[in-house]
This record gives C-alpha cells, sequence and structure tokens, in this order.
C-alpha cells in the first residue's frame, strides 16, 4: 500500500505578485489567482506519479494541465513566474531536449 504524496503548494498572494513585478508593465503581470490554478494542476500530475520524485516535464504539463490551453507562451510565462517565486525549478531532464521542473 502507497502513502499518499504530500505537496500542498504555498499559494502565491497578491502582495508577493506586486512586489515581484514592480517593473513589468500592468497588461503583462499574470494574476495570483491564475498562478495558484496552475500550481494545483501541477500538484495534480505529481499526484499521480508513482514515483516519489517531485519532477514532472513540460510534456507532461502539457498534457495535463489546462494553463497550456491558453497558449505556449503565456504557459511559458506562468512557468517562468513561479520559478522566479520560489514555487518550482527548472532542472535538467534525463534527456537534454526535455525540460523539467522540480517542486519546491
Amino acid at each position: 500500500h502507497q502513502r499518499p504524496r504530500e505537496l500542498l503548494f504555498v499559494p502565491v498572494t497578491e502582495t508577493e505578485i506586486s512586489e515581484h513585478c514592480r517593473n513589468v508593465p500592468f497588461g503583462l503581470r499574470i494574476s495570483h489567482l491564475i498562478l495558484n490554478d496552475a500550481l494545483q494542476e501541477i500538484e495534480h500530475v505529481l499526484s499521480k506519479k508513482t514515483s516519489l520524485e517531485n519532477t514532472v516535464s513540460e510534456q507532461e504539463l502539457r498534457e495535463n494541465c489546462a494553463f497550456f490551453r491558453h497558449g505556449e507562451s503565456t504557459a511559458r510565462n506562468i512557468l517562468s513566474l513561479l520559478c522566479s517565486l520560489k514555487r518550482l525549478k527548472q532542472v535538467p531532464g534525463q534527456n537534454k531536449e526535455i525540460i523539467t521542473y522540480l517542486w519546491l
């Protein structure tokens, strides 16, 4: 019997986004609500994995997360911002062409 994974993301706050995006034009900012939805989707993908490693490939996210349906550039901006906010970390994958993210 496998123990359930305990990930439970730390929500991104509106204040955190404001401080982080001070020099970003307002139209290019991504809402903390969208970021938290993305984190919840990523957590769901990780919870379905059988290994205890908290990594997920960009391809797995593309196939399983709704935020990729907003467009490739928006999805990459979301992932980049989540890395900047220390929720994810981009790490080298087994294959150098595969982008992988580590849950922090």
